[in-house]
């Protein structure tokens, strides 16, 4: 189909004059789907300005000076990295320093670019997914998810959604349709009105079963103590990442201190947009780069995301959209000794109120002892 509508264009731009129903369907959901396809680079063979390999967007139709050749993102680097004189004679200035400071140039491999299916974590692409992504649908209810819980046998969650959708048999439902009865519980000794609300909730045999059933399982109430505590001998990292929104305004927060418990150094910034996952994995790499820089050889790490912890011990896979930074964190991990653990988020106030911080201080945000701590830090 791309040999037979497409020719010498590329397939963004390729129009559906004349063409059969399915290209026609392709290219009406083209402008939802394409842009959120985005392409991670490798040596650099995806194209300059019809692929989306800025994760905003394809710049051929975000830009109105785009132009119109196809040409590669490596012609846009040299030996060193990014050929900046090059970009600033085809894009605006702050597209410029978008991808100097935040884009990595291509590396020198044979491993081609890859494209990424940004509305699943995994990056793959899903009929299923695509489907989701561009259906319109109602904002989904709390309700329904308990409702249509897996632990449920259908049966019961059918029972449920009709109980909740007022659609049981009973006499009350049968009255709303305008059939005149005489309407009551056969079940009761003082026969009511057989309603929903009635027959499964305060009828003289529900009430003996649920009176029942709080008497056999009473909750369970269960505690642990959450502190920090001191590492033997090393330097312990406490980091947090915050998403207002998620996604939406992020920023993160860490903090070190000695076995003894001393404050050596703490730092907060806001950061692009993004998630959770996404703050929590910038705090890794920012703390980690800082020790690097301050020849700190051991730390430890301590993080309340315990998706993070899997990520970096390779039981899961990575998200796509923490790659790169995955990708810098163990590179780091190979210059210094780091061990990475769990920590609650009762343990792990200060790092906390490091990342809440910096959504009111322009900036980044440094501390380099207790004493120069604000005062409701110095609570913590």
């Amino acid at each position: 189909m791309i040999n037979k509508y497409c020719k010498k264009l590329h397939p963004v731009v390729a129009q559906c004059r004349g063409a059969s129903p399915i290209w026609k369907k392709l290219v009406f959901v083209r402008d939802l789907i394409e842009n959120q396809i985005w392409w991670k680079i490798e040596k650099g063979d995806a194209s300059f300005w019809y692929d989306n390999w800025t994760a905003m967007g394809d710049l051929y139709h975000i830009l109105p000076e785009a132009g119109e050749e196809e040409i590669e993102v490596r012609k846009f680097t040299d030996a060193q990295g990014w050929e900046e004189q090059k970009l600033r004679d085809h894009l605006p200035e702050d597209y410029v320093i978008f991808i100097i400071k935040k884009l990595p140039p291509p590396k020198q491999t044979s491993r081609v670019d890859k494209p990424v299916w940004m509305p699943k974590a995994s990056g793959n692409f899903s009929v299923r997914s695509a489907w989701e992504y561009i259906r319109q649908k109602d904002q989904e209810e709390d309700i329904f998810t308990y409702m249509w819980s897996k632990i449920l046998p259908f049966k019961q969650s059918f029972l449920l959604w009709r109980m909740w959708k007022f659609r049981v048999p009973v006499d009350e439902v049968v009255q709303s349709m305008g059939i005149n009865l005489v309407s009551r519980c056969w079940y009761c000794i003082q026969p009511k009105s057989e309603t929903v609300s009635h027959l499964f909730l305060t009828s003289y045999t529900d009430a003996k079963l649920w009176r029942l059933f709080a008497n056999k399982h009473k909750p369970k109430l269960y505690y642990l103590p959450v502190c920090w505590k001191p590492p033997e001998g090393i330097l312990k990292c406490n980091m947090d990442g915050a998403s207002r929104g998620n996604p939406g305004r992020s920023s993160y927060g860490f903090w070190l201190r000695k076995s003894v418990g001393d404050l050596v150094y703490a730092q907060g910034e806001e950061i692009q947009e993004g998630t959770n996952l996404e703050a929590e994995a910038v705090a890794i790499r920012e703390a980690l780069t800082h020790y690097v820089r301050e020849g700190v050889m051991q730390v430890c790490l301590e993080t309340e995301s315990e998706v993070l912890i899997k990520i970096l011990t390779r039981i899961w896979k990575v998200a796509w959209s923490i790659a790169v930074v995955i990708e810098d964190i163990w590179g780091f991990s190979q210059e210094c000794q780091v061990q990475i653990q769990h920590v609650y988020r009762e343990g792990n106030t200060l790092a906390d109120y490091l990342a809440n911080l910096a959504f009111f201080n322009p900036g980044r945000i440094v501390y380099n002892s207790f004493a120069e701590l604000p005062s409701q830090a110095k609570k913590l």
